[in-house]
Parts: structure tokens; sequence; C-alpha cells
């Protein structure tokens, strides 16, 4: 493994578990107010943008450590970006159809 894999997967480590606080924030207080769900589907785009160019050079012969950060944090960005769409709209919607 060279120095800059080396470097980009200690930086795809960082950027993965960049979103766990979020993650936790919404599960805990079940609210995502404050949070811009435009923001988390850009993100979520250009994670997906993201992974075609992974896959791209993974064929190509290099790049498995491009493909395992992209897919962790494309994870994590999803889940963040469905919580948001479940606490806003979802739950509310939930609670508005009970008697």
């Amino acid at each position: 493994m060279t120095a800059n894999e080396i470097l980009y997967l200690i930086g795809g480590i960082i950027l993965t578990f960049a979103a766990l606080p979020q993650i936790t924030q919404l599960y805990v207080t079940k609210t995502a107010k404050g949070l811009n769900l435009l923001t988390f589907l850009m993100l979520l785009t250009g994670y997906i943008l993201k992974m075609f160019y992974s896959i791209y050079t993974a064929i190509n012969g290099y790049g498995i450590v491009l493909i395992i950060t992209t897919s962790l944090g494309f994870l994590n960005i999803l889940t963040v970006t469905y919580l948001i769409i479940y606490y806003r709209y979802v739950r509310k919607f939930r609670k508005k159809r009970r008697f």
C-alpha cells in the first residue's frame, strides 16, 4: 500500500465516522429540526457519483480503498437522509392517521 493510499484510507475513515454523531442525535432525539434535507440529498448524490468513479478505478486495477470508504460514507449519509425523511414526514403522517 502506497503512502497516498494510506492517507486516503485515513481520510476516508474519518469522513465515514463523521456522520455517526448526527445519526446518533437523530435517533436519540427523534427529531430532524435544524437539518436541511437538501444538503443530505446533495451529499447522497455526490456519493453515488463517487461510487461510479470508485468502481471505474477498481476495474482498472486500483482503487479498492476508494470503494470501501465511499461505500461506508454512502451508507452513513443514506441513514441520515432516511432518518430526516422519517422523522419529518413519515412519523407525522402516521400520527395524524391514528384516531
